[in-house]
């Protein structure tokens, strides 16, 4: 939905340089602007200022018909020094005073307007006009021109120029040198805090974030160092915890340890009393199964020999009997004979 983020490096480029760069582009191109601007009006309030004196001075002369004093005002206005040419003509008599060299070619190859000013452009000067009226200040009488080099303001231009990209250029080195100390400002507090939560992550428990210089990474470097504390204290309560619970663990295991030979002692001695008891009983079993037999034996030969109904009776009872018997022996025998082991 945001996109990808971006780093902070970029960000401070982003977010400082570039508006920077923009900002100044767009003053020193107002800047520029301006003051061509601004030279153009010098050089229209220079040149009519200096077309409307001469005119003024021509105005006299021209009147009287002072051909001397109206060529030595023509000559006197060259003294400027960005004045290239002086033309003055007289209407009524026809005449032109010309002082420097000829004029340049402007687009425009029709004469000045002996009504109004007229400013024309060739690719090297400007050219000026102004018109000449009558002692009344009504009826046109003639025109004076005169040509003023651009060079010199061109040049002016230049130098503005220069310096302008070469302010632009300091400007843009002072940004990228505080966008730089912003980024490192920024980022080399975060890489020192990074490096030492690295080491608690790892266990090393007794790292700690020193101060940063700036408010809000001393808070986070608090906090961090505060829970690095409550990490240490809760791994030194764990520990006790551990070495407690070992050394009851170890109690334990002696106790059970213990409980385990008496336990063996006592096996042992059931097994033999077992033993004892298994060879007794198989012993006696032994020694009443022997008389037992003899018993059954001299039964069954008597059994044999004439007899009235209730010997044969008796004798049968007696027999039965020592079979049982002779039956309890036997599962007596058997079971002397178990393993007590298993």
């Amino acid at each position: 939905m945001f996109g990808k983020p971006h780093s902070i490096k970029a960000d401070v480029r982003r977010l400082i340089f570039i508006p920077s760069i923009s900002l100044i582009l767009l003053i020193s191109t107002s800047l520029v602007y301006l003051s061509f601007v601004q030279l153009d009006k010098f050089i229209d309030l220079r040149a009519h200022s200096l077309v409307n004196k001469t005119a003024h001075l021509l105005h006299k002369p021209l009147t009287d018909k002072n051909t001397e004093l109206v060529k030595h005002i023509v000559d006197a206005s060259l003294e400027d020094p960005y004045i290239r040419a002086v033309e003055a003509y007289d209407a009524i008599n026809n005449i032109r005073y010309h002082a420097g060299p000829s004029f340049m070619q402007t687009s425009d190859p029709d004469e000045p307007n002996i009504t109004r000013a007229v400013k024309r452009e060739t690719y090297r000067s400007i050219r000026f006009s102004q018109p000449l009226v009558d002692i009344n200040n009504q009826n046109p009488i003639g025109w004076v021109e005169m040509e003023l080099m651009s060079s010199p303001y061109l040049v002016f231009n230049y130098e503005t120029v220069v310096l302008t990209i070469a302010l632009s250029i300091l400007c843009l080195i002072i940004a990228a040198i505080f966008s730089i100390r912003l980024y490192e400002r920024l980022t080399s507090p975060m890489l020192e805090i990074q490096q030492q939560v690295n080491k608690l992550a790892q266990g090393d428990l007794q790292s700690r974030i020193a101060e940063q210089g700036l408010p809000e990474f001393d808070h986070l470097a608090t906090s961090i160092n505060q829970m690095a504390n409550a990490m240490k204290a809760a791994q030194e309560d764990m520990q006790i915890h551990i070495d407690q619970a070992i050394d009851d663990l170890n109690e334990t295991m002696e106790t059970l340890e213990s409980q385990n030979v008496e336990l063996d002692i006592a096996r042992k001695e059931a097994l033999e009393a077992s033993r004892i008891k298994s060879e007794f009983l198989a012993n006696t079993s032994h020694e009443i199964r022997t008389p037992l037999n003899a018993i059954l034996g001299f039964i069954n030969l008597i059994l044999k020999s004439p007899l009235n109904d209730e010997q044969k009776e008796q004798l049968e009872t007696i027999r039965d009997s020592a079979l049982h018997l002779q039956t309890v022996m036997n599962g007596v025998l058997d079971f002397s004979k178990l393993n007590p082991e298993n």
